[in-house]
């Protein structure tokens, strides 16, 4: 039954899906185009292990995507873009549960993935002339004094960031593959704490060029 008003922002597992990084691992995928054809489909992320680059920015040490075709199709709501995104996640879980109940079994992704800072090195120069400060009154209003600084100044700072992600390593797994990743993850994250970075090999792969044909794709984060 589909919920009413506003009940859906209060869904317990979609609520989880997007903390827990599920959808940026969802993201990463449908936007890996010239890897992985999703148009028209659903990508339903079997493993995962993630932490925060900042407190904006997700970095995954891993990503295992299984990939299956939509058959049902969401009935959009027309003025309200959140509650679309709400029921494209219900719309895919339910077609997925039917699809796996029919016993389709979709290809299987393992992706390596880093954040990367196109601003990293750069920075930005201005020139101070004008000293802007913003007081609250007792009524609440804000007043605004400006003043001209009694020397002008050349400031230079780090540029804001500018993260994209970077695709390393692409490979289809078999059933067995994607079981053990998701069934080792903690062993995994060891792994991958003691080296510093994730790789093929802590996985049980070579990192070759001629597997998959993404190596090195860039892709913007949101």
């Amino acid at each position: 039954m589909p919920l009413s008003n506003n009940e859906w922002k209060h869904d317990a597992d979609y609520i989880r899906y997007v903390k827990s990084g599920e959808s940026a691992a969802v993201f990463v995928v449908r936007d890996v185009v010239k890897a992985v054809d999703t148009t028209g489909k659903w990508i339903d992320i079997l493993s995962f292990s993630t932490y925060f680059q900042d407190e904006d920015e997700r970095e995954f040490n891993w990503i295992v995507a299984e990939i299956f075709p939509r058959k049902l199709q969401p009935e959009y709501d027309p003025d309200n873009s959140a509650h679309n995104r709400y029921l494209t996640w219900k719309t895919a879980n339910e077609d997925i549960a039917l699809q796996r109940d029919e016993g389709y079994v979709g290809p299987k992704y393992l992706i390596l993935c880093n954040l990367h800072d196109k601003n990293k090195g750069k920075t930005i120069t201005y020139k101070l002339v004008k000293i802007t400060k913003k007081y609250r009154a007792d009524d609440g209003d804000v007043i605004v004094v400006e003043r001209m600084a009694k020397k002008p100044e050349t400031i230079t700072r780090p540029c804001p960031h500018d993260w994209e992600y970077r695709i390393h390593f692409l490979k289809r797994l078999n059933g067995s593959q994607a079981d053990f990743i998701r069934e080792h993850s903690r062993e995994l994250e060891d792994k991958i704490l003691a080296q510093g970075k994730s790789s093929p090999e802590i996985f049980g792969f070579k990192s070759s060029k001629g597997e998959i044909p993404v190596i090195h794709q860039s892709i913007r984060t949101r």
